[in-house]
């Protein structure tokens, strides 16, 4: 390729009377970005900072030879106007559209574990205005509770991509959020014969991604070359060198004496790999929700401290955290009813881990005598389910009701009262036993009936005993 100068080149939307300056870089996970100086007209310089804006365009275009092609475009991101004796420099900085998905911390869950995760990065992409995204690798669902924590949506699709142990790969030729997840399928036949270059083994690198992420490496696919040339590659691209099949890590691209360079870092396809990583903020979180649906020791959860809604069919289910339990079953089963407040912890940097725990209490007695207040006093404690069912525990007594339809009292005198609106049942298989130290006093209003075979013995509210039996011995 023929060598491209900066006569070539132009930047719009800022008209230059020489470039001076100019640098382009081009990595994975990274925004491109831009940096340039050049002199501008002494009548422009005042119009150049009240033009620039967040979100206004650069292009960076190169002509020669009637073919147009677009080295850079992205947001202006910082400029300024220095003055040299009568000579006015323009300065500027400038990222990828991309930039625009990194800007906003986010927090929201992605509870659908049937989502996959072109589905995940297509709807976040959405949100962005012409927004796009081509999702390269092979699709699969999530399988577990996804979190977006305190992330912009770049940070999180980072991570995500991580979990392939692939990046995200920007588009440098338009104004718009437009990226690769995962490599770009791009081959023009590329080939470098550059004779002079360097070479470099990562060796820390392979350690590490061999022994906890990557199957199959070989020292080989950390060995990277670094070349200078006029060949203008993409960030990804399939070039052969040295009769090997390689690709773009990353590009440089500078002026060198007036003449535009390309420096290119080109490793073997493993060599794209990125190590997988968490999102350390989430570790020890808790975050508030409300129960939308029960299932043995399992809730699901609208964890509306984060999200507007939550749709039940799609809600995953999260293990519920009970005072005590144990393998065999054994221990403490206490279920949340539906809409009761619970929290999400986090114990640690992987979502999947997560469960529910009960939530601080919101009760607040609404009777002005604090006596009445069923949380008044520390010292008593209770249990109770919304039916009104009750076990109150004070420091003389243990109480059970139903309600208001039955009640046992328990003291610490020894005293056991049963009170019933209906009735008393008493039953046994074998024996059942009264023993008194001193009385047993049995009480009815209308009738006392004792049976046993064809012996019985009656006694009404009209005074009349009967004594019923094959023999009835008095003595």
């Amino acid at each position: 390729m023929t060598e491209i100068t900066y006569e070539h080149i132009s930047v719009q939307p800022f008209a230059l009377v020489a470039l001076e300056k100019l640098e382009i870089t081009k990595k994975i996970n990274e925004h491109g970005t831009l940096y340039l100086t050049g002199k501008v007209p002494q009548d422009s310089k005042d119009s150049y900072i009240d033009m620039a804006k967040f979100g206004t365009v650069v292009e960076v275009i190169q002509k020669k030879d009637e073919q147009t092609e677009v080295l850079f475009c992205g947001i202006l991101s910082d400029i300024s106007i220095e003055k040299v004796q009568d000579v006015y420099y323009l300065s500027l900085h400038a990222k990828t559209a991309t930039y625009f998905m990194d800007t906003t911390l986010k927090s929201r869950s992605f509870q659908n574990l049937s989502m996959t995760y072109a589905t995940l990065t297509q709807n976040i992409v959405s949100e962005y205005t012409k927004g796009d995204v081509l999702f390269m690798e092979q699709d699969t669902p999530l399988n577990y509770f996804t979190l977006q924590y305190r992330e912009t949506d770049w940070a999180f699709l980072k991570r995500m991509a991580s979990r392939y142990n692939q990046g995200l790969y920007p588009d440098f030729k338009h104004a718009n959020a437009k990226f690769f997840f995962g490599v770009p399928n791009i081959n023009n036949n590329a080939v470098l014969d550059e004779q002079v270059f360097s070479v470099k083994k990562n060796l820390g690198d392979y350690i590490y991604m061999s022994a906890n992420y990557i199957a199959g490496v070989t020292n080989i696919d950390f060995i990277s070359f670094e070349v200078e040339s006029y060949k203008q590659l993409e960030l990804g691209e399939q070039v052969m060198f040295r009769e090997l099949n390689l690709f773009v890590k990353d590009v440089f691209m500078y002026l060198k004496n007036g003449v535009l360079v390309n420096r290119y870092h080109i490793v073997s396809r493993d060599g794209l790999k990125q190590k997988y990583f968490e999102n350390q903020k989430i570790q020890g979180v808790s975050i508030a929700g409300n129960v939308i649906a029960t299932q043995q020791d399992k809730v699901k959860v609208h964890i509306h401290e984060i999200d507007k809604s939550q749709d039940v069919g799609t809600a995953c289910w999260f293990p519920y955290s009970a005072m005590y339990a144990s393998e065999d079953g054994s221990g403490w089963y206490c279920m949340p009813e539906m809409g009761d407040d619970v929290r999400i912890e986090l114990p640690n940097t992987n979502e999947g881990d997560a469960f529910a725990v009960s939530s601080v209490s919101k009760y607040v007695s609404d009777d002005p005598d604090p006596k009445m207040d069923r949380m008044g006093d520390p010292k008593v404690r209770y249990i109770r389910n919304p039916e009104g069912m009750e076990m109150t525990m004070t420091p003389q007594q243990v109480i059970l009701t139903s309600g208001g339809a039955g009640t046992v009292v328990m003291d610490e005198a020894g005293n056991i009262n049963i009170d019933a609106a209906n009735q008393i049942v008493i039953k046994a298989n074998k024996d059942i036993m009264l023993v008194a130290g001193d009385t047993i006093k049995v009480t009815a209003t209308n009738n006392i009936n004792m049976k046993c075979g064809m012996a019985e013995i009656n006694l009404d509210n009209a005074g009349v005993t009967q004594i019923k039996g094959n023999e009835v011995y008095n003595n």
